[in-house]
């Protein structure tokens, strides 16, 4: 009896859970796939069968949906969520899901503390060049960086900043900053960029999918500076032996502009042509 049971038992079909493991292709070196990863250091999260972003800004995410889409050719899905905390301000938050295992295992760690050792030992591309370099600064930017215009001894001072406390990530933006030649200085909460050619050299460089950023990095290229050629050629004419009040005359600018500029070693001042965007 225990026999012919078995053998009952052998013939009963076992019904098992299928997990669909979903194919992805593997893209090649981008500055799409460059920025999208970049975005995936500041903000983003790789689990053990999917990859998700969690952001405040719905044209970040809809650009880190649409690049990872378009490069990996899988689906993903965007999820609101209401955050419930009382002091946050701006409390819709979006989560871009890409579910697959097999994109986890390619893309591997890219937590907080360890994305900088992912990056340099399977996606070295990225330092190799430029322009991946920048994109991927790019999309780090849109996790994590910001810009500042501050009013200061009547002039406008912009700042731009990199958020990032670990000092191996800090080293890292550093480097990456080098390869650009960007001039920056590390401080305790990140990264700061300041000085206007600097930062006017980042704003080229630096291209950001959040419109409020790129409005910023935009007004930090449309900044003029008053008198910047005439300061030029009152050098040139102090050289031939004019006198103040003729180089005055000669440029059209103040008397004790002119003399600021000799005696006081004053430099041309900043002043915005356009909208001043504000935090």
């Amino acid at each position: 009896m225990e026999d012919e049971e078995i053998k009952l038992l052998k013939n009963v079909p076992i019904k098992r859970k299928m997990i669909k493991i979903k194919n992805f292709v593997q893209p090649s070196p981008s500055t799409d796939f460059a920025w999208w990863l970049g975005a995936l250091a500041g903000d983003g999260h790789v689990a053990f069968d999917r990859v998700t972003l969690k952001v405040i800004d719905k044209d970040f995410a809809n650009n880190f949906m649409k690049i990872g889409e378009d490069i990996f050719k899988i689906k993903s899905k965007l999820k609101e969520y209401l955050r419930q905390d009382p002091l946050i301000k701006r409390k819709l938050q979006y989560i871009i899901i890409f579910y697959s295992q097999r994109l986890s295992q390619y893309l591997g760690d890219w937590s907080w503390l360890n994305w900088n050792k992912t990056m340099e030992n399977k996606f070295s591309w990225i330092l190799g060049d430029q322009d991946y370099t920048s994109s991927f600064l790019s999309g780090y930017f849109d996790a994590e960086g910001s810009v500042v215009c501050k009013y200061y001894k009547k002039q406008h001072r912009f700042l731009a900043k990199y958020a990032a406390q670990p000092e191996h990530i800090k080293r890292c933006l550093s480097n990456m900053l080098d390869k650009i030649k960007i001039k920056h200085s590390v401080y305790s909460e990140g990264i700061q960029i300041c000085g206007l050619q600097n930062l006017k050299r980042f704003a080229a460089l630096i291209k950001s999918s959040i419109s409020r950023k790129q409005e910023r990095l935009n007004a930090i290229k449309n900044i003029k500076v008053r008198y910047e050629e005439e300061y030029k050629l009152a050098q040139d004419l102090r050289t031939q032996n004019l006198k103040i009040n003729q180089i005055s005359k000669l440029l059209d600018v103040p008397l004790s502009t002119i003399e600021g500029w000799f005696y006081k070693k004053h430099k041309p001042h900043q002043i915005i042509r356009g909208q001043l965007l504000n935090e």
